[in-house]
């Protein structure tokens, strides 16, 4: 998704995605994705409030976790873990 994500935005894919973006053509060729070069102001708009929304919501859980990691998995693929103290230690 980022790089094509990216390539809507920039019109060139990432030169660290580049190779899972050719592992992943060669699994899925078919796959939509390769097909939709470009997309309208209004997906784009679309795309730009998503990244506004993702802010928000990770905004929102550090309020309520105060220990959160956020890790790079693969290029493209981002995860985040939310902790807080037990429930045991709020007293």
């Amino acid at each position: 998704m980022s790089a094509r994500k990216s390539y809507w935005q920039t019109g060139v894919v990432p030169p660290d995605l580049l190779e899972a973006r050719e592992q992943f053509r060669i699994q899925f060729p078919e796959w939509p994705g390769f097909h939709r070069l470009e997309i309208s102001p209004d997906d784009r708009n679309a795309l730009a409030g998503c990244a506004e929304e993702l802010s928000d919501v990770m905004s929102a859980i550090a309020k309520d976790f105060p220990n959160v990691k956020i890790s790079t998995d693969a290029p493209g693929v981002t995860s985040f873990v939310a902790t807080r103290k037990p429930w045991w230690k709020f007293w």
